[in-house]
């Protein structure tokens, strides 16, 4: 028996028409388009090259008519299916290829029409499918009929845009269906006619057509120059539809298949010249892959026209080969198994095929509607997330919230949807009861969203992972929470928790999870590995990592609530998951670090000649008091009367300034480990939002103010546990720890009026305790206060304080005095704890500061006036036994991690080499802070700010080479007790004495 020998066809016409379509896409996108008045001669060779390439669909629409009649019994509705797995391959290949990220370069691979990437490739398509149908009614027509439509036509397509100027029919370059249908017709009619055969002298036609198109081009800009006086319309006849472009077109077409049919040895199968098309129209529409080799070889070279062409010659060749590699590709892989498996599960060889592959999808999508469903729901219930962390005081602002969410977020949104209904399936796997794990997941969604609200009212941020330790005191939370919130929210849980059970039981049967033990272990284990990679978002190009970026997520570690508002609060959350202390120091090694050891050990010798040594019992206290600051200071804002007199009179009499805070609105415990360490907020990775509780217990050794103290206690008039403080202390080497639960008990637990916080005068009663019990050693005391803490809920009956201004709303006008109220009641506080220190026989310092302002403020405030809503209060005050005060005027601005070096230095006590480099970045260095216009607790790499006395923000570039070279060594020491091996911790730890 014979086989049967497949079609073979000309391949010459297919090579020039994607030679012409990849010049095109060369001339268009990859080379500068020279300037006529710069340089006219390049002007008239691009536009010729331009003229003259133009007809690539062309050919390929003629070639298709050419050959109809040899395939009218074919079906061509199987070679549709193939090519579009072909394309979609050949898309995924080029994205993977040019490390694309973006989750749109993959979604058009599916849609590629809803972005019109392919105009002519879908109108070619349609006319290919189309042509064994169309080609069956015009071999019934007579020759005459044939003539007379074809002439109609052309003089409506060709001739009547040509007179105009005007593409009246909108052939869009020679994309439309219609265009593409003409030349399949005329292609038709060239081989009905046999005018490939008859037509004498083509050469020489072709060759005249060419030089008159080109010719064209220089006239028509000289027309152009002479009647607009600019180049607008040198290209009017240079389009595919122009009557000049189609005589070329058909004369270069006659003249290829001319010579095809003398020599008739270039010719290959459909399936070969169907791969090197769709590799062609793929390589050559593809955006990504454009816009790759654009950027990398796109110059100009304007004084260069030969290296201007090697350059047009290069890219024309990158661009075949590359169609060369795809073609080969796609050849290889359709020898494999799983191309051929999907092949035969997508390709559908006639429309009834299709119909049956449509209705297994929608069988497929009934078996899984409990899961579709909710991930409908959970896609709008993140949408509602998003929605509550916007701006939606007005209408307007709602209604532009919302449209930004539906509009620019949905990649963020499909992304939560995976997780969320990954998550899902993984509690109903393990479970097997649908409903148990729709609730479970819908009430930790539904938790995170409340807290993320609230907690975002309260402090500008979403709720982190690092909040989970705040779980354990979850009574305490709950008390800084409205009363009615909880009520409701214990009451839709009571409700969904009813409703569940009921659900789950009667709807049992219909909810059954039909799966056999292995599968349901092996889905288990491949969630959980999926999950794992939850914790690896932040490594540069991990799964996960690129995942996210595939997805658009913003990780905005500099502004956590936009990265909440932009990605969601679990995309945030998760986020903040993968910590990163601190970008490593370029010159770090052990070498480097001894040197800096080396010099400060000299600088503290030095800077100790005129220091004195430590009494036997030298006092240092630190107090930083809660949410403590200036309203004054404030613009737009007047006060009845100055709340603090106790606090700006006595800082005029000693050092005293503004400290830089990190944080507004929130962020105690940072201010402490600044404070206690030495070590800058400001320095550390954007993914370390809280030290406390994400840094201190992985140290191996954690060097702070305390270690050059003989006792050192900590105070905190509320819960320890809070910010993970008793571990935190533990690690630091505080002797002893007084909090409200502590096991030896909180003496002095006064409050004022109806605030429920202990006051301010309690807290400093029970530090004189602890200073008066001291005999005889160096102590260090670490204060926090805690009765200016929010909320401000009209808490004293007697209160004439009052403000004029609008920096807060009218609904919390109430708020704002008792805000002041309570300034003044610690300002009095602070009067009387000064002078019980002024009567004690012993050497004390004091160094007291507020740690932020509070979060009561309108939010375009402190947007307007940044580092305003970041300053507080500070002073170094030495007591009256000391009798050597001094108020020192260049620290008007400060960070907190000065402090320690600075209270020192008021003291004039001797230093450690540690508190020499912190000394030379106190007297040298700006005050620095994160980005005041990010989040409130954290700062992304490279957002560092350094301020100077004034406001001024400074970049770096701007210091000094030695204030350059103190920061560099100060960054070093940081790292290398922080995230490095710790080679200078004993050094840093060492006492005065040593």
């Amino acid at each position: 028996m014979k086989t049967k020998k497949a079609n073979r066809y000309g391949i010459i016409t297919i090579f020039f028409a994607s030679v012409f379509m990849i010049i095109q896409r060369v001339l268009i996108t990859a080379t500068v388009v020279p300037e006529y008045a710069q340089n006219p001669t390049r002007f008239y060779i691009y536009n010729i090259l331009l003229a003259l390439t133009a007809v690539g669909g062309n050919l390929l629409a003629l070639y298709m008519g050419y050959y109809a009649n040899e395939n009218v019994k074919k079906n061509f509705i199987s070679p549709l299916g193939r090519m579009y797995l072909m394309y979609v391959l050949l898309a995924l290949i080029i994205n993977i290829f040019c490390l694309s990220v973006n989750i749109r370069d993959y979604w058009i691979i599916l849609f590629p029409i809803s972005q019109n990437l392919f105009g002519f490739a879908v109108s070619f398509l349609f006319v290919f499918a189309s042509s064994p149908l169309i080609v069956t009614h015009l071999n019934k027509f007579q020759n005459s009929n044939i003539k007379k439509c074809f002439t109609l036509l052309s003089i409506f397509f060709v001739v009547l845009p040509t007179m105009f100027g005007k593409d009246i029919f909108s052939f869009s370059g020679g994309n439309n269906i219609l265009w593409v249908a003409y030349l399949f017709l005329m292609g038709y009619v060239i081989r009905r006619f046999n005018i490939v055969s008859r037509f004498r002298y083509r050469f020489m036609h072709f060759i005249l057509s060419g030089f008159f198109l080109s010719l064209l081009v220089i006239l028509m800009t000289k027309v152009s120059m002479h009647v607009h006086l600019d180049v607008s319309t040198a290209n009017r006849f240079s389009v595919p539809w122009s009557i000049f472009s189609v005589y070329y077109s058909v004369l270069l077409f006659i003249c290829i298949e001319r010579y095809n049919a003398r020599i008739g040895s270039f010719k290959s199968s459909f399936k070969t010249i169907s791969i090197f098309l769709v590799a062609t129209q793929v390589a050559t529409n593809w955006q990504v892959l454009i816009n790759k080799i654009s950027e990398k070889y796109k110059i100009a070279f304007p004084d260069s026209a030969f290296e201007w062409s090697k350059r047009i010659l290069l890219i024309i060749g990158i661009y075949f080969s590359v169609c060369i590699v795809l073609a080969l590709v796609i050849c290889l892989v359709q020898k494999f198994a799983i191309y051929k498996w999907i092949e035969r599960k997508l390709v559908f060889n006639s429309w009834f095929q299709l119909i049956d592959k449509l209705l297994k999808i929608k069988d497929w999508i009934y078996a899984n509607s409990r899961l579709i469903l909710s991930a409908v729901f959970y896609y709008f219930f993140t949408a509602l997330q998003i929605f509550l962390l916007s701006d939606y005081r007005t209408k307007d602002r709602a209604i532009s919230a919302v449209l930004t969410i539906f509009t620019q977020r949905q990649a963020q949104l499909f992304l939560n949807v995976i997780i969320i209904t990954a998550f899902l399936l993984l509690i109903f796997l393990i479970t097997k009861r649908f409903w148990y794990a729709f609730t479970f997941t819908l009430i930790i969604d539904l938790l995170l969203t409340v807290s993320t609200v609230i907690k975002v009212k309260l402090r500008m941020e979403p709720i982190l992972p690092s909040d989970l330790l705040f779980l354990s005191n979850i009574s305490e939370i709950l008390s800084m929470i409205s009363p009615i919130i909880v009520i409701v929210l214990v009451f839709i849980l009571m409700i969904l928790a009813i409703s569940t059970f009921i659900l789950q039981h009667r709807a049992n049967k219909f909810y059954n999870l039909k799966i056999s033990v292995k599968k349901r272990l092996l889905w288990i284990f491949m969630l959980l590995f999926l999950f794992s990679g939850l914790f690896w978002v932040n490594h540069q190009d991990s799964p996960s990592n690129l995942l996210f970026r595939f997805f658009k997520v913003d990780s905005q570690f500099y502004n956590q609530r936009k990265g909440a508002m932009i990605n969601g609060p679990l995309i945030q959350f998760i986020n903040n998951i993968d910590v990163k202390i601190m970008d490593r120091p370029k010159e770090y090694s052990e070498e480097k670090i001894k040197s800096i050891m080396k010099k400060y050990d000299k600088e503290a010798t030095q800077m100790n000649e005129s220091r004195k040594e430590w009494a036997q019992d030298q006092t240092v206290v630190f107090v930083l008091s809660e949410s403590f600051s200036d309203p004054s200071r404030l613009p737009n804002i007047k006060l009845s009367r100055d709340p603090i007199p106790f606090v700006n009179s006595l800082s005029s009499k000693t050092t005293s300034g503004l400290m830089l805070s990190s944080a507004y609105g929130g962020g105690t415990a940072n201010m402490e480990w600044q404070s206690l360490t030495g070590m800058d907020m400001s320095n550390l990775d954007a993914t370390l939002p809280t030290p406390y509780t994400q840094l201190v217990n992985k140290q191996k050794v954690a060097p702070s103010f305390l270690n050059l103290f003989d006792e050192s206690s900590a105070i905190h008039p509320y819960w320890g546990t809070l910010y993970n403080r008793m571990n935190v202390f533990k690690k630091f080497g505080f002797d002893t720890f007084r909090y409200l639960e502590s096991p030896d008990g909180f003496k002095h637990l006064e409050t004022i009026g109806n605030n429920p916080y202990v006051s301010d005068e309690a807290s400093y009663n029970e530090t004189l305790d602890k200073i008066k019990k001291n005999e005889n050693r160096t102590q260090f005391i670490q204060l926090s206060t805690m009765q200016n803490h929010m909320p401000y809920d009209n808490y004293y009956e007697e209160n004439d304080f009052d403000y004029d201004g609008d920096i807060v709303t009218d609904s919390t006008g109430n708020t704002m005095r008792t805000y002041l109220k309570g300034l003044n009641l610690s300002d009095q506080a602070l009067e009387k704890f000064i002078l019980e220190i002024d009567n004690i026989q012993k050497p004390i310092t004091l160094l007291w500061y507020g740690d932020h302002l509070p979060g009561i403020y309108k939010e375009d405030e402190f947007t307007k006036y940044p580092y305003n809503y970041r300053e507080t209060n500070f002073f170094v005050y030495n007591n009256k036994y000391m009798d050597n005060n001094q108020k020192n005027e260049k620290y008007s601005l400060v960070s907190p991690y000065v402090f320690p070096s600075l209270a020192l230095e008021q003291a004039q006590l001797k230093v450690t080499p540690f508190y020499a480099l912190l000394t030379e970045v106190l007297n040298n260095i700006p005050a620095t802070t994160n980005d005041p216009n990010s989040s409130s607790q954290n700062v992304y790499n490279g957002q560092r700010k350094f301020v100077d006395q004034n406001n001024n923000v400074l970049k770096e570039s701007q210091l000094s080479e030695e204030q350059k070279e103190i920061i560099k060594e100060y960054m070093l020491i940081q790292y290398d007790l922080i995230a490095g091996k710790q080679y200078s911790a004993k050094w840093a730890m060492k006492r005065a004495s040593e």
